[in-house]
């Protein structure tokens, strides 16, 4: 399928450096000895907000974990 889809496509867009050098080296080494202007490296600034969004994502989750501490600690208490 990726070869069909490297055929058929205007671009092939690699992500990141690294991978874009392995898709040129290695996996569709052929295909980008035919068409070399295929094969691109297009980032969209993704990699420069992981920070941010890891530093959110743990706020989040131990909000999350201690709501369900909670939640369990209320469960394990007899109701009169």
């Amino acid at each position: 399928m990726a070869n069909l889809a490297i055929v058929c496509s205007h671009t092939v867009n690699g992500v990141s450096k690294v991978h874009s050098e392995l898709l040129k080296a290695k996996l569709f080494k052929d295909f980008y000895e035919q068409w070399p202007l295929k094969f691109q490296c297009k980032t969209d600034g993704v990699t420069q907000k992981n920070g941010e969004i890891h530093t959110s994502k743990d706020g989040f989750c131990s909000l999350c974990c201690y709501s369900y501490q909670i939640e369990l600690m209320e469960q394990s208490v007899p109701r009169c």
